[in-house]
């Protein structure tokens, strides 16, 4: 059976670093203050022999060049003003605390100032008792790979304190960011990661960390040779499961597959909390998305195909966590709504033939969802 590629998606422009500003060796500075009026001193200008005056000397008062960074002159105060408190920790923004969609974490000292190769975006609703571990995981295993790499909570309105973990851990040198995401579902929560994201890569990955960080190199790989989607399975020849899930949950899951066979095509695990794109292909894919609940995945991969995007499945590692937010009798009719929802908006949908590549046989014995 023959794939269809499509042209390659345009992809982001590299960021372009502004120089940085040194003086050079032997260079003495002269203050500005010694300065007479409309009186600058030229590049090479000598004052002694073998001292000269460098371009910094050019510089206004108060800009301080760093590495990374050129700051501007700090405002001028009105008679008697206080000027405003400085953050005792170099380079560190805390914003304050909002809801809908503001960052509001402090962030390692160099987050926002170049984009980030890949991105891992982790929904998270009501996740305080285990969203730290699975940060700590996620942020060792980034910091091992040979790229500039970013790490993102999305609250869904969490009652507790989901946000405060994740400062708690920026605080302590984690380079963690959270925003907020107003609008409920963790469908909704992955949208707003994906289409906010500056990285080339981006993806997500559950908060209860079931697929274990070392799969992130797996994906990045299919990522770097093309594909536009990489899709984490269990049901691929090679993957793991380490705990199954309930003999309910798997009882439920065989009947999902069955009911939305129309919306995954060949991809044998749609409901794996472990996918990830190239960037431009998500924006396309989620910036009209509109499942918001636990069936968003297959809009997703229903839209990837109706954009003849390429995708491919790899296998993972898996183990059934506890304390998952998923409620089988509520969510399952909830899912029943979603599934009409999506058959009536992707019924005007019209897939590209064959733009998955399975290259990883499935494995009809292993009944997971």
């Amino acid at each position: 059976m023959t794939s269809l590629r499509p042209p390659t998606l345009p992809s982001r422009q590299n960021a372009v670093s502004t120089p940085d500003i040194a003086s050079t060796p032997a260079t003495v500075r002269v203050p500005d203050a010694l300065l007479a009026p409309d009186t600058a001193f030229a590049p090479d200008t000598v004052l002694a022999p073998g001292t000269t005056v460098a371009p910094d000397a050019l510089l206004a008062p108060d800009v301080v060049s760093t590495p990374d960074t050129v700051l501007a002159p700090d405002p001028a105060l009105a008679p008697g003003a206080v000027p405003p408190p400085r953050s005792a920790a170099a380079g560190r923004v805390h914003v304050a605390p909002a809801r809908g969609g503001q960052v509001r974490t402090a962030a390692s000292r160099r987050a926002g100032l170049t984009p980030a190769d890949l991105e891992v975006v982790v929904p998270a609703y009501n996740e305080e008792h285990r969203l730290s571990e699975t940060l700590i995981a996620l942020a060792d295993h980034l910091g091992r790979m040979p790229l500039r790499t970013a790490l993102r909570v999305i609250d869904n309105g969490s009652s507790d304190r989901t946000a405060e973990c994740a400062d708690q851990l920026a605080a302590a040198g984690i380079p963690v960011t959270v925003t907020g995401c107003s609008r409920k579902g963790k469908g909704a929560a992955v949208a707003r990661g994906m289409v906010t994201s500056r990285a080339r890569w981006v993806g997500f990955c559950d908060a209860d960390l079931a697929t274990p960080a070392a799969a992130l190199d797996d994906a990045l790989a299919l990522l770097r040779g093309g594909r536009h989607v990489a899709i984490g399975s269990r049901r691929c020849a090679g993957a793991q499961l380490t705990i199954r899930q309930p003999l309910l949950r798997r009882v439920g899951g065989a009947g999902f597959r069955m009911a939305t066979r129309r919306f995954s095509g060949p991809v044998a695990d749609t409901q794996c909390g472990f996918k990830f794109f190239e960037a431009a292909a998500a924006r396309r894919i989620f910036s009209d998305i509109n499942t918001a609940g636990f069936a968003f995945d297959l809009e997703v991969i229903a839209r990837a195909r109706a954009l003849g995007l390429t995708l491919e499945e790899f296998p993972v590692a898996w183990s059934d966590q506890q304390g998952s937010s998923f409620r089988p009798v509520s969510d399952g009719l909830r899912v029943a709504g979603e599934l009409w929802r999506l058959h009536r908006s992707v019924s005007r949908l019209r897939p590209v033939p064959h733009p998955v590549l399975p290259l990883h046989e499935p494995l009809s014995a292993e009944v997971v969802r």
